[in-house]
């Protein structure tokens, strides 16, 4: 059962990237579409806007691809800087064209299909706000004039507004029903396990009470002996896969993932770590956790970024989980191995 639900959690990530690539992309389309659009209708100051959007959106996500930043990073900064770029558009555009609202809408929805309820809200109330401040803003930057456009160009803009808006809504509508399918497809296999679990247990209550000490010492001498040898070089693979590929960076990052990644079992996997440290996976992982974040710490990452973004990029999804990991492993706290590097 783990191994699939791991598997569907895959999916739904490679979904979520996808989507992600997909739509940012799309939105440096529209941006560029728009941009010349109103370049050639002499609408300057919109074009720019459009143009400068183009030039934010895609050197964000070329810095957040190029240095491994997390997904929801990448996700965030997209809706944000789309959000910016809607807002300029309809400081310009509001009493001529309130049609250039409707973008707030498709805002919501892309959070809705892949952000948390919480984010949602929090982008219904930002968009709210800034729909309601839009005249106010407007007038005072002196932006409150007619446009004065043919009927034909109207009609063009009108046309392009709605036409681009269900193309990505449709789109979106696309990735949230394959969202939902992977998630009742989790929900489903959980509860099987869930169910199959209560089975095996009172199907072991039955077998304990036939296993008598003799068949126990019996069954014993009949297991296979470890050999340890294979086990200290399938662990010498694990070293090696750790510091080549970094996948602890990865906070879903688990001994399947593990197992994959090398073709190997992943009992054999957990007796290699248990065998050569004393320890299991999860305080692998961890200690090489720990590892990343000092020396992004000890190269001066700090002072350029916070300690929450170095630990979420060495794997850790929490500082609850990130400070216990750290004094296990230094015997201090971040902020003690900070002050003491001073």
């Amino acid at each position: 059962m783990n191994e699939e639900i791991v598997k569907i959690k895959e999916q739904i990530e490679q979904k979520r990237q996808q989507y992600l690539t997909i739509w940012l992309f799309l939105m440096v389309g529209i941006a560029l579409y728009f941009g010349v659009l109103f370049y050639y209708v002499n609408v300057k100051v919109v074009a720019y806007i459009n143009f400068a959007a183009i030039l934010v959106l895609f050197s964000g996500y070329v810095i957040i691809t190029t240095r491994k930043l997390l997904l929801k990073s990448a996700l965030d900064f997209g809706v944000v800087g789309c959000v910016l770029t809607i807002y300029m558009n309809s400081l310009v555009f509001w009493k001529d064209y309130p049609i250039s609202y409707i973008w707030y809408v498709l805002v919501v929805f892309v959070s809705y299909t892949v952000q948390s309820i919480r984010s949602v809200i929090i982008w219904i109330v930002l968009c709210t706000l800034l729909y309601l401040s839009t005249p106010y803003v407007a007038g005072k930057l002196g932006l409150n004039y007619p446009m004065n456009f043919s009927d034909e160009v109207h009609d063009y803009i009108i046309y392009s507004n709605v036409f681009i808006f269900v193309g990505l809504m449709a789109i979106s509508f696309y990735y949230l029903n394959a969202f939902q399918k992977l998630r009742i497809k989790k929900a489903s296999v959980l509860y099987n396990g869930e169910a199959k679990s209560s089975h095996d247990e009172n199907v072991n209550n039955i077998e304990s009470e036939r296993n008598t000490p003799e068949k126990l010492a019996e069954k014993k001498t009949k297991e296979a002996p470890i050999d340890e040898a294979k086990l200290l070089i399938l662990y010498s693979e694990i070293e090696k896969y750790f510091e080549e590929h970094k996948p602890y960076q990865d906070p879903e990052f688990n001994t399947y993932k593990l197992a994959l990644g090398l073709n190997a079992n992943i009992s054999q996997l957990s007796k290699a770590i248990s065998l050569k440290n004393g320890f299991n996976f999860n305080k692998l992982t961890n200690m090489y956790r720990i590892k990343e974040v000092k020396k992004n710490i000890e190269d001066g990452e700090h002072k350029k970024f916070t300690l929450k973004h170095i630990y979420q990029n060495a794997g850790f999804t929490s500082q609850t989980t990130f400070n216990r990991a750290f004094k296990e492993v230094e015997g201090m706290s971040p902020t003690a191995f900070i002050e003491q590097l001073k």
